[in-house]
């Protein structure tokens, strides 16, 4: 009986490890429709109402030095520590892309690409968030 016990728990324990291991090995994918705000409010990332590694595109208008432009502004959630946050990036473009596909490269680090279907142009960067000590940051990487 007590050779049986001990067998059921290495299984366990190595079905733990596995689950474990598989979880880290995972990048999570996905596409977004772009949220068109130009017109009202750009809403505020809540982290309450998001879960780990979700993203958010929204298409709205940034002023600077007293001139208008669209711009894309996306969030996403990433944990700092046991908490989640949300970070996010902005780029200024005046095409109209309506979806974005996302792929996770590692726990603060997206691949973004905004396009419409049907159209040649899309716009691919990597947005990322990080903190240390209660200081967070994040920004984006481009190719060009």
């Amino acid at each position: 009986m007590k050779k049986m016990i001990v067998v059921v728990q290495v299984i366990l324990l190595q079905l733990l490890v596995a689950d474990v291991c598989a979880a880290h090995k995972i990048k999570k994918k996905g596409k977004v429709k772009i949220v068109d705000v130009r017109k009202t409010k750009l809403p505020e990332g809540d982290a309450k109402h998001h879960k780990y590694h979700d993203v958010e595109v929204y298409r709205t208008i940034t002023e600077s030095e007293g001139k208008k432009y669209d711009s894309y502004k996306v969030y996403h959630y990433s944990k700092l520590g046991d908490s989640l946050f949300c970070f996010y990036a902005g780029l200024a473009s005046d095409h109209d892309f309506t979806m974005a596909w996302y792929k996770w490269e590692n726990d603060t680090l997206a691949d973004i690409k905004l396009y419409k279907k049907g159209q040649k142009k899309k716009e691919r960067f990597k947005v990322f968030g990080v903190g240390h000590n209660g200081i967070k940051t994040s920004g984006m990487i481009t190719e060009e």
